[in-house]
């Protein structure tokens, strides 16, 4: 787990976070795959911090309540295409 990370770790971190929102945001937003690839990719990074401190890029949150939200989205997506 990463508890003390160095600048550019952090900066590494906060990157990578964007580019999991830039994945489910604009016209690739539109398409579930990029939606589950970009929580896959949020996923990976919020597994390297500690889930119980706050974080300025998390908005606020903790690691462990967005990797709750990605969880309840992800199973949103599987129910809507569950039927098909």
């Amino acid at each position: 787990m990463l508890l003390q990370a160095t600048p550019i770790q952090w900066r590494t971190l906060h990157k990578w976070n964007d580019t999991g929102n830039q994945i489910q945001s604009g016209d690739s937003g539109k398409y579930i795959i990029n939606q589950l690839v970009g929580i896959a990719d949020k996923k990976i990074v919020l597994s390297k911090l500690d889930p119980n401190t706050s974080y300025d890029f998390l908005d606020g949150q903790t690691p462990a309540q967005v990797l709750q939200q990605l969880k309840d989205q992800r199973k949103s997506y599987n129910d809507l295409v569950t039927p098909f």
